[in-house]
């Protein structure tokens, strides 16, 4: 079984792929925009690109990247916004 996913902390472009990483925008730092990035993915299906255009994403699992300074208090951010919000997590 496959699933849709989608990027907490990656930019997006306007036909819904992912900015390059060499390109500016490719990563998120600021973990407010990722959170709301994030939860108009997950509750909307959709995103708004590097250039200002929304486009439609399906979330079916949130990829957080562990390398990052914050990903750990992050995910649990996530998670309780998840929570709050009735939204289901499995894993």
């Amino acid at each position: 079984m496959t699933r849709q996913e989608v990027f907490a902390d990656r930019g997006y472009q306007a036909d819904g792929s992912l900015v390059p990483r060499m390109q500016p925008g490719a990563l998120i730092h600021d973990e407010e925009q990722a959170l709301a990035q994030t939860l108009d993915m997950v509750q909307a299906g959709r995103v708004k690109s590097v250039t200002g255009v929304w486009t439609t994403v399906t979330a079916q699992t949130v990829c957080i990247h562990g390398d990052g300074e914050y990903a750990l208090a992050f995910a649990r951010r996530l998670r309780a916004a998840f929570n709050a919000r009735n939204i289901h997590v499995i894993a």
